[in-house]
């Protein structure tokens, strides 16, 4: 028995019987419309500074999908007077952290700095926004940039080749079968033009958030914010909302061949946005299913049938709805089509028998765990917010997690199970590999959103 599991049996009083911390955040807003989220956590003298920007992906071109990542770059690039050759991020600096990351909803800059350097993020986030000093350098090494990262993209997990096909495969029509890079096998073609463009009809702070946690106060982030983003002038946001994705009408399946270490399945079905009341019962089905190496998914295809090698499952965080999705890698030497099979009995099996009352027990405190952890750093607890108020549209989501996850039972599991599992919602894309030096099949015709948020961190 792994150790860990151990350690869970030994924590699970103490979880049953603890009352988890409330977040106290408090709102407010600058003339401009800046929203600001503000969590005053003074145990140590450092602070989160996040700006989200709802200029993800999905906000680009089916034809350019990779300028919501160019863009974020530039700007994370350009703030402090970095134009030109690569230096330092301002936060770096003086001892802190930085980085950006680009997702299908939103572009995120992050810094975490010593909390008497709260001026210094605050600063950096200003000068980011202001877009002045991008030029044909930038751009270029950008563009560098996002190309080395599609090729370490794809070689993080055994199914990366399959990522673009599953979700173009599950969202027909929504741009959330855009990849956040840009299509794997196009060059990466937006320029600078393009991306400020994209910078101008996006980057307004009445489409963005200013989440700031730790050694502060809110009047201090106020009267910062005010000083460095307070000139940041609001505009017109002119798109709306895309369209929901229309209901899928029956099972959907491709064979993708691409270069790749071995036989991958990857399984997705549609799921509701973040704020959705569904979400609590389908994460608790998600670990239950595929999380994790006591998932039902590991010990049958991994632990029992020796079928695979690698079994991960994730419900991911969209503000629309979006996608949970299984990727099996399959060991060589055996058969796609037997994995496959368990894969779906699995499915199946959710569908028509409630899971026992252990494995919701198990699945519910790996959850709360994972919650309670993740307030002990001030950048999690800040990407939490951050999660909560731009995809969610309420940061107490944060405060009522813990609960919705405990009011989950086996009646709730069983029913989103029912609802989402059943045969008519999966897609399944069937990874056969080339060998290895030969080319991918071009991808173009069903590509989709890679979806885990792609970390742009200085060199």
């Amino acid at each position: 028995m792994p150790q860990w599991v151990g350690l869970l049996a030994v924590l699970a009083p103490l979880l049953a019987s603890a009352q988890v911390p409330s977040i106290a955040a408090q709102r407010a807003k600058l003339p401009n419309g800046l929203d600001l989220v503000v969590v005053e956590d003074h145990r140590l003298p450092v602070a989160s500074v996040q700006l989200w920007v709802k200029a993800g992906s999905a906000r680009a071109s089916a034809a350019q999908p990779e300028l919501a990542a160019l863009a974020g770059r530039l700007l994370w690039a350009g703030s402090g007077g970095r134009s030109g050759a690569r230096s330092l991020p301002p936060a770096v600096a003086v001892g802190g952290e930085s980085n950006c990351w680009t997702t299908a909803d939103v572009t995120v800059f992050a810094d975490e700095v010593m909390a008497p350097a709260l001026e210094v993020a605050l600063r950096a986030q200003g000068e980011r926004v202001r877009a002045r000093g991008l030029d044909d350098r930038m751009s270029a090494q950008a563009r560098l940039d996002v190309e080395r990262l599609r090729s370490v993209g794809r070689g993080q997990e055994p199914w990366s080749a399959a990522r673009e096909s599953l979700f173009a495969l599950s969202f027909q029509s929504h741009p959330y079968r855009w990849p956040t890079l840009g299509w794997a096998n196009a060059e990466v073609g937006a320029q600078l033009e393009d991306v400020r463009a994209f910078i101008r009809r996006h980057y307004l702070p009445n489409n963005a958030t200013l989440v700031v946690v730790g050694d502060v106060t809110l009047a201090a982030v106020k009267g910062l914010a005010a000083r460095h983003l307070g000139a940041w002038k609001r505009g017109p946001l002119s798109d709306a909302a895309p369209a929901p994705e229309p209901a899928q009408q029956g099972p959907r399946r491709t064979v993708l061949r691409a270069a790749a270490a071995g036989s991958a399945l990857l399984c997705g079905v549609r799921a509701p946005a973040y704020a959705d009341a569904d979400r609590p019962p389908l994460q608790i089905l998600t670990r239950i299913l595929a999380q994790n190496r006591d998932s039902r998914l590991h010990r049958a295809l991994v632990d029992e049938r020796t079928l695979a090698y690698l079994v991960q499952g994730e419900l991911v965080p969209l503000a629309q709805p979006g996608l949970l999705y299984i990727g099996v890698a399959v060991r060589p030497g055996q058969s796609a089509a037997a994995a496959e099979k368990v894969l779906l009995a699995e499915m199946d099996r959710l569908c028509v028998s409630p899971v026992t009352a252990a494995e919701l027990d198990r699945a519910r405190r790996q959850l709360e765990a994972e919650y309670v952890f993740s307030l002990e750093s001030v950048g999690s607890l800040a990407s939490r917010l951050g999660e909560a108020t731009v995809l969610g549209g309420d940061p107490e989501l944060v405060n009522r997690e813990p609960m919705a996850l405990r009011a989950v039972d086996a009646a709730a599991v069983q029913r989103v199970a029912q609802r989402y599992l059943v045969e008519d919602r999966r897609a399944l894309v069937q990874l056969l590999p080339t060998a290895p030096s030969s080319a991918p099949t071009a991808l173009r015709p069903v590509p989709a959103e890679r979806w885990l948020r792609e970390e742009f961190g200085d060199e």
